[in-house]
């Protein structure tokens, strides 16, 4: 039962890296979205790891504006 518990959780673990954004060289950031109210943030969306196309598209509209509410994405 133990060799099997540890013979899972090493093939979780592999999996897990091996999917890492890193590990495809992809370029990756740690993002959220902030959202403003007239210039004052609001709210503070949860931290996402964005890669490769997903992280240019954030990169290239990162601001949307609708009446007096700004959503921004940060990253860094």
């Amino acid at each position: 039962m133990k060799k099997t518990a540890a013979y899972i959780a090493s093939l979780l673990l592999t999996a897990s890296l091996l999917t890492s954004c890193e590990m495809l060289g992809d370029n990756c950031q740690i993002c959220h979205q902030i959202t403003y109210d007239n210039g004052n943030p609001v709210n503070y969306g949860d931290e996402t790891e964005l890669c490769g196309d997903e992280l240019f598209a954030v990169k290239a509209n990162p601001e949307t504006t609708y009446g007096n509410i700004t959503i921004r994405w940060v990253c860094y």
